[in-house]
């Protein structure tokens, strides 16, 4: 008479750690991107900074205000981890979903450094900065 429900739970977070330890995430490349673009984001940040710019973000200004670019670098990769683990650990149950989050994580984690690219090169464009170090 009645349908058989199956209880999907997700996998416990050991297992989640059991595959990452055996190297089996399941977003490697979409990871690596968002490793790359989180990286790009610090370094621009460092940049910008380093010319007399400023933190937008009021979070993110906390945190170097605070603990320095070394609080910011640790806090930026710290929140990366989280999202990396977050992801895997929805794959394990639902994979399209999942898939969808690591993009939105690349797309969205990419604002900020266009954003700190555009800075700089109307710095130097419109205002004549130097932006690059000289020899």
């Amino acid at each position: 008479m009645g349908s058989a429900m199956t209880n999907a739970r997700p996998a416990p977070v050991s297992d989640l750690v059991r595959e990452a330890w055996r190297g089996h995430l399941r977003f490697g490349t979409g990871h690596t991107l968002f490793l790359t673009v989180a990286t790009l984001d610090i370094l621009l940040t460092a940049w910008v900074l380093s010319i007399g710019g400023r933190e937008v973000n009021p979070v993110a200004a906390a945190v170097i205000a605070t603990w320095g670019m070394g609080g910011i670098i640790s806090f930026k990769f710290a929140l990366t981890m989280f999202v990396i683990t977050i992801t895997e650990y929805v794959a394990m149950t639902h994979e399209h979903v999942a898939r969808r989050l690591v993009l939105a994580a690349v797309v969205i984690s990419g604002i900020p450094p266009l954003y700190s690219a555009g800075l700089l090169t109307a710095a130097h464009l419109l205002y004549g900065m130097q932006v690059l170090p000289t020899a």
